[in-house]
């Protein structure tokens, strides 16, 4: 179903959307008046309504970008390969180690890259925000529940934790396509230079962050520039090797290989070398007739992590995983009971559940509904 909505958008549909989505709202639009009578009207053109409609617009106009940009059931080649739509760009800059006393040179600060859903999300918790002297304790509901799912939400790394607990590990030369779970070495016919220690690696993530101070004494380290090299290689097991498709490979739990600090600057390495052991998950999908390990676009998952800080990270995530969830269910029970119309009377509590809709003084509208 959404690969065919993905080609329908693709092939022209994107020009039908303003009469879909006018179509949409209007039936929306009708149902609510029916329900709700001139109340809804009255919301629908006030501040409230207005913000609800952009942000309906946002999450349509994302919706459309998410299923354009599907994986299609296509032949790649090695020479026609091309890159993820939205993907981070990698520099192709080459660092030597700076020498003593030397200030580190700065290169031109690069924002993180960072996907529209999660920009969309962050608008929204902005206009829940905005919304709550006009909605009161619904407003403040809400606020509250967009604060919590925005700090739930799966980030590249606890994708790559939470599908490392649930796949079981293969071998290079039994693996199926699909996504995997391999262990092995790396391989790769060239290497490249560390940017601050100069060892020669198969890949590195390189960091500068500064150090600012606020007025009242607090610390704070922004990210003023990132750099993430990776030369093509191949992770070989006991059985084998595959080839890995290094566009978009997330690093996890790599050690600092280097600091250095200069002034309010912070310099960091961390390194992907032949000697460590590596844990990696990703596609495995047939190239050429040879599988090749590459990004699962649906999943977006593709990752690796050494395998000895990997082991060290599960164990604390099994201390501490289920201790957020119940900390994030008790926050919401109590934000509910401190919001909630409550009222004691004869030694009984009654809430007030109609208090907290929008619509509960108002009357359907005469006529409509006989």
């Amino acid at each position: 179903m959404f690969k065919s909505l993905a080609r329908f958008f693709a092939d022209g549909g994107i020009i039908l959307l303003p009469v879909i989505l006018f179509i949409l709202l209007t039936a929306v639009g009708s149902l609510f008046y029916l329900i709700f009578g001139d109340a809804f009207f009255n919301t629908l053109f006030g501040p409230v309504g207005v913000m609800l409609l952009v942000a309906v617009m946002l999450f349509t106009c994302y919706g459309v970008y998410a299923l354009m940009n599907l994986p299609h059931e296509e032949k790649h080649t090695a020479s026609s390969h091309r890159p993820v739509p939205g993907g981070r760009r990698k520099s192709t800059m080459c660092h030597s180690a700076p020498a003593k006393g030397k200030s580190i040179s700065v290169p031109p600060p690069t924002a993180p890259y960072q996907p529209l859903w999660k920009k969309a999300l962050k608008g929204m918790v902005i206009v829940g925000f905005m919304l709550i002297p006009f909605l009161g304790m619904p407003g403040i509901i809400l606020f509250i529940c967009l604060l919590i799912i925005v700090s739930m939400l799966p980030r590249a790394q606890s994708r790559f934790m939470r599908y490392q607990q649930i796949l079981p590990t293969s071998k290079v030369r039994s693996m199926a396509t699909g996504i995997v779970e391999l262990e092995g070495r790396l391989l790769a016919q060239k290497q490249i230079q560390a940017p601050l220690s100069g060892q020669r690696c198969i890949g590195y993530y390189y960091t500068i962050e500064r150090e600012e101070r606020e007025s009242d004494g607090k610390t704070h380290y922004r990210l003023i520039h990132e750099e993430k090299r990776c030369q093509p290689f191949q992770l070989q097991d006991d059985t084998g090797s595959v080839s890995v498709d290094v566009e978009r490979l997330d690093f996890h739990l790599l050690a600092t290989n280097k600091m250095v600090r200069r002034g309010d600057e912070i310099a960091k390495e961390y390194l992907l070398t032949r000697e460590t052991t590596y844990l990696m998950i990703g596609q495995a999908a047939r190239r050429n007739g040879e599988l090749v390990l590459t990004r699962d676009r649906f999943r977006r998952v593709f990752g690796i992590a050494p395998i000895n800080n990997l082991q060290r990270r599960s164990k604390l995530d099994a201390l501490f995983g289920r201790a957020r969830y119940f900390i994030v269910v008790t926050a919401m029970t109590i934000a509910l009971l401190l919001v909630m119309p409550i009222e004691v009377q004869h030694r009984q509590v009654i809430i007030h559940f109609t208090q907290l809709l929008p619509f509960a003084s108002s009357q359907p509208a005469s006529g409509i509904i006989q």
